[in-house]
C-alpha cells in the first residue's frame, strides 16, 4: 500500500468519523419518534401509489388538490418502504435515516472538494444544525423526510461534482434535484449555470452548455408537471372569485413564514443577513483555492441575488414572483458554508497566531481582526446552539419512552379508534391544522391546513377553512390561524355544523368539547376528545330522525 493510498485513506476515514459525529448530532436533534413537519402529507402519495383507494375521498388527496402529481418521483422513491415496512411511523423513521446518510455524504464530499479539515467540517456542521440552518425563511434541510431534503442532496453533490470538473456528473444530479423538488433544483440550477458562465474560462463554453442541458433534459417531465400544476385557472370547476388576487393570497396569508419578508424579515434579520453574507465572502475567500472560491461565490451570489429580488419584489407587490420562494435556497445554503469554512478560517488564523513551523503566512496582518470580527456569529451562536441542544434532549429521551411503552397521545389514540371502527369511506370533520389526521385515522379530512394548493384551488381550500371557523374571516395569517381555529372550531353552531355535513358529505365531528346539542350521538370519547356521529341528523331540523 502506498503512501499516497495511505494518506487516501485517511482522508476518508477521517471524514467518515466526522460525518457519523454529524449524523449522531442530527439523531439527537431531529430522529424523535413521531411524525414531524409535513411528513403526513408528503408520505400520502407514495401510499397511494400502492393503494390508489386509499383516502380517494378526501377532497385535498383524491383531487389532486395538494399537488401530489410533483412529488412523484420522491413518492416513487417511498413506495418499497411502504411496502416492506407498512406503518407511517416506521417509513417516516427509515425514510428520514436515508436522507440524512444521503446528506451527509454531498456535505462530506463538497466539505473535501473545498478541503475544509475534518474537524472543521465537524464543528461547523453542528454549529449550523443547532442554529436554525436558515438565516430569515425558516428553510432547513435536516428534518422531517420530504422531497426538498433529496433535493437538497443532489444539488450539493451537483456544486460538489462541478468543481471536480465532472460536468455530465453534475448535469445528472442537478437534474436530479429539479425531479425531487421543482423549486429547489430549479434555483440551484440558474445558480450553477450562471456560476458556470462566469467561470467560463476555467471551464469552457460548451462544458456550460453540456451542463445545462443534460440537468434540463432529465428535470423538463417535472417542470411541465409543475407548469401544468400552477397554471390551474379559471377553466376549472373552481370558479375565480373577483377581486381575489391569487398570488398575494398564497403569499400574505398562507404561507407568509416562507415568502412574505414584511412578515419574516425585520431590520435586525435583515442586518444578519447582510453580516452573513460579507462573512461568508471572506471565509470562502481565504480558505478555499482560487479557482474553487471563484464557482463557489458566484454560485452563492446569484442564490443572494435572487433573495434580494424578492426583497424588491414585496416592495413592488410582484406577488407573481414571491409564490414561487425566491428566499428558499440562499436562506439555508449560504449559512451552510458560512458554517463550513468559517471554523476552517479560525483554525488557519489560530496556527498563524501560535507560530506553528509548518504555517506560512500570506495575508496582512488586518487579518487577524478580520477574522475575529467574523467570528463574532459563532460566539453569538453558541449560547443559543447549547439551548437548543438541551431542548433537542428533552424531546429525543421523551419520545423513546413513549414508543418503547406503546404510549398514545390523546389525540393519536381516538385517531387510532376512528381508523379501527369507522367505514373507510367517512369524512371526518375535524380540526384543520390536526394534519397527522389523514396517516393516523386513515380517514378524509373536510380540509387540511398544511396541505393547501398552490393554484386557484386554494380558493376552495380558504373556504374550506373559513367554514371550519365558524364563517368567522381569520384575523391572523399563516400558522397563527391555528389559535383562532382553536378558539372557534370546537364550538361551531349546530345549524353550522350540520351545513358542513351537507356541502362536504361529512359523516363524523370530532372536537375537544363535550357538547350537550349533540350528546345522543356521542360515540366514543377520552380525556380529550369527543367524536359524534352526525349521520343520524337532518338539516332542516337541527334534530335527530
Amino acid at each position: 500500500m502506498t503512501l499516497k493510498k495511505i494518506s487516501r485513506w485517511q482522508l476518508k476515514n477521517k471524514y467518515f468519523f466526522a460525518s457519523v459525529a454529524v449524523f449522531i448530532l442530527v439523531i439527537l436533534r431531529s430522529f424523535v419518534f413521531r411524525l414531524i413537519g409535513n411528513e403526513s402529507v408528503y408520505l400520502l402519495p407514495a401510499r397511494r401509489l400502492i393503494d390508489p383507494t386509499f383516502l380517494a375521498n378526501d377532497w385535498t388527496v383524491g383531487a389532486g388538490a395538494g399537488g401530489g402529481s410533483l412529488s412523484i418521483v420522491f413518492s416513487s422513491l417511498m413506495t418499497p418502504l411502504w411496502l416492506l415496512l407498512k406503518d407511517s411511523l416506521a417509513v417516516a423513521l427509515t425514510g428520514r435515516v436515508l436522507v440524512w446518510i444521503l446528506l451527509l455524504y454531498a456535505l462530506a464530499r463538497l466539505g473535501k472538494q473545498l478541503e475544509i479539515q475534518w474537524y472543521a467540517f465537524t464543528f461547523g456542521i453542528g454549529i449550523w444544525l443547532f442554529s436554525g440552518q436558515s438565516l430569515a425563511a425558516g428553510e432547513w434541510m435536516f428534518g422531517g423526510v420530504e422531497q426538498k431534503c433529496l433535493a437538497y442532496a443532489f444539488l450539493i453533490l451537483s456544486l460538489a461534482s462541478l468543481i471536480q470538473s465532472q460536468i455530465i456528473r453534475a448535469g445528472i444530479f442537478c437534474g436530479l434535484s429539479i425531479c425531487c423538488h421543482v423549486l429547489v433544483g430549479g434555483y440551484g440550477a440558474i445558480a450553477l449555470t450562471t456560476a458556470l458562465l462566469v467561470c467560463r474560462r476555467e471551464y469552457g463554453f460548451w462544458r456550460v452548455v453540456k451542463f445545462a442541458l443534460t440537468a434540463a433534459v432529465i428535470g423538463l417531465p417535472l417542470l411541465l408537471i409543475a407548469i401544468q400544476y400552477t397554471a390551474l385557472g379559471s377553466s376549472s370547476d373552481i370558479p375565480v372569485q373577483p377581486g381575489i388576487n391569487i398570488e398575494s393570497f398564497l403569499v400574505v396569508f398562507r404561507n407568509p413564514h416562507h415568502l412574505d419578508p414584511n412578515y419574516f424579515l425585520d431590520p435586525k434579520r435583515l442586518i444578519e443577513v447582510i453580516l452573513y453574507g460579507i462573512c461568508t465572502y471572506f471565509a470562502v475567500t481565504l480558505t478555499v483555492a482560487r479557482a474553487k472560491a471563484k464557482l463557489l461565490l458566484a454560485f452563492l451570489g446569484v442564490l443572494l441575488a435572487i433573495f434580494i429580488a424578492g426583497l424588491v419584489a414585496r416592495q413592488v407587490e410582484a406577488f407573481w414572483f414571491l409564490e414561487y420562494y425566491p428566499f428558499r435556497v440562499a436562506d439555508t445554503l449560504l449559512p451552510l458554508i458560512f458554517w463550513l469554512t468559517m471554523p476552517a478560517l479560525i483554525i488557519q488564523q489560530g496556527q498563524m497566531l501560535l507560530r506553528r513551523p509548518e504555517f506560512k503566512p500570506n495575508h496582512s496582518p488586518l487579518m487577524i481582526p478580520l477574522t475575529l470580527l467574523m467570528a463574532v456569529p459563532i460566539v453569538w451562536q453558541v449560547p443559543g446552539v447549547v439551548l437548543e441542544m438541551g431542548r433537542a434532549s428533552k424531546r429525543f429521551i421523551p419520545s423513546i419512552w413513549q414508543y418503547t411503552t406503546q404510549t398514545e397521545d390523546t389525540f393519536e389514540e381516538i385517531s387510532h379508534w376512528i381508523r379501527d371502527y369507522t367505514e373507510k369511506s367517512a369524512t371526518v370533520i375535524v380540526h384543520p391544522c390536526k394534519s397527522n389526521f389523514w396517516i393516523t385515522a386513515e380517514r378524509a379530512m373536510v380540509v387540511n391546513q398544511k396541505a393547501a394548493p398552490s393554484n386557484v384551488r386554494v380558493l376552495e381550500w380558504h373556504h374550506r377553512m373559513v367554514n371550519l371557523n365558524g364563517n368567522k374571516k381569520f384575523k391572523e395569517v399563516g400558522f397563527e390561524i391555528c389559535e383562532e381555529l382553536e378558539a372557534n372550531f370546537p364550538y361551531l353552531d349546530l345549524q353550522h355544523l350540520l351545513s358542513i355535513r351537507q356541502a362536504y358529505d361529512a359523516d363524523y365531528y370530532l372536537t375537544t368539547v363535550r357538547r350537550t346539542d349533540l350528546e345522543k350521538t356521542l360515540i366514543y370519547h377520552n380525556r380529550d376528545y369527543y367524536l359524534y356521529d352526525l349521520s343520524g341528523y337532518s338539516l332542516q331540523l337541527g334534530q335527530l330522525r
